[in-house]
């Protein structure tokens, strides 16, 4: 039977071929069979090494069955879990497809639901393997279209942020978009994005950076206020002394915090904050707060 697969050359490919030139098959090709022909469900990497005629295999005439058997032993990222969850949707009722999914993962319905409404592709799936982005997340994206989502997968593809980040990048584009009506596709087509993800930058410093920008484009006046705060803390130079300043409009607690070793150094802290209120920046500071 002639067929032709698509094996990725990646590290872990080498790894298999170099395992199975020393050892023999531990685990069989899944295959399942429809109207007289056959599809490799899991070991495309097996017979990419070895060839299909030469790999042990084992046959299942119901899609459902040849999954069930492979999420049975098999550890999965959840990004192929996804995979799973729409192809088996395209053959059984959702409520099969739950019970079915439940019974080896920790998978709500409505999560399943949720997977269910994104546009899946290929790319997609690849962006989403590539990231390690987990079923949670995944569900979370149920409210983007297909073309937001692939725009917001190439996005951080381009510096990797971790999820906490990308949950960040999510909600506020997401809010940008309803506000600006822009698709995510612009929102991020802009030349100052642009230049910070081709920059030189460490991904940190991108990420710093980016953020910036897109809170500013968010909330332009609460920025401009926390650019005059970090300004006014700038000016202040104490010894040894931290002062947290409010950083939003509803809020007009100072915070003044320092540690000391020993009784005269507290003598010399406690002096010199009593010195504050004759401090030209300081005095600047509390009339900035009276404005508020």
């Amino acid at each position: 039977m002639k067929k032709t697969y698509h094996i990725s050359q990646d590290s872990s490919f080498s790894k298999l071929d170099e395992h199975l030139k020393k050892y023999p098959q531990l685990e069989k090709v899944i295959v399942y069979k429809n109207n007289h022909k056959e599809y490799i469900i899991d070991g495309l990497k097996r017979v990419g090494v070895l060839g299909y005629e030469n790999t042990e295999k084992i046959f299942f005439d119901r899609l459902e069955n040849a999954y069930e058997f492979m999420l049975s032993y098999k550890k999965l990222p959840d990004s192929s879990i996804y995979k799973i969850i729409v192809l088996l949707n395209k053959e059984m009722e959702l409520e099969r497809l739950s019970n079915l999914i439940t019974k080896y993962f920790n998978i709500s319905s409505r999560d399943i639901w949720k997977l269910l409404e994104l546009e899946y592709s290929e790319e997609l799936y690849d962006y989403f393997l590539k990231l390690n982005i987990s079923i949670k997340e995944l569900a979370s994206y149920y409210v983007l279209s297909g073309g937001d989502l692939l725009s917001l997968m190439k996005f951080f593809m381009k510096f990797y942020p971790n999820k906490n980040n990308r949950r960040y990048f999510f909600e506020i584009l997401f809010e940008l978009s309803k506000i600006q009506n822009k698709s995510f596709e612009q929102l991020l087509n802009i030349d100052d994005i642009n230049g910070i993800l081709e920059s030189k930058l460490q991904n940190n410093e991108k990420l710093k950076k980016l953020k910036d920008f897109l809170f500013n484009l968010r909330n332009p006046n609460l920025f401009a206020e926390i650019q005059n705060i970090n300004n006014l803390k700038t000016k202040l130079k104490l010894p040894g002394i931290k002062i947290d300043l409010p950083i939003d409009i509803e809020s007009s607690r100072v915070g003044i915090s320092f540690n000391f070793t020993k009784l005269s150094d507290l003598e010399k802290k406690l002096s010199f904050l009593s010195k504050l209120n004759i401090d030209k920046n300081f005095l600047e500071i509390l009339d900035f707060l009276k404005k508020r």
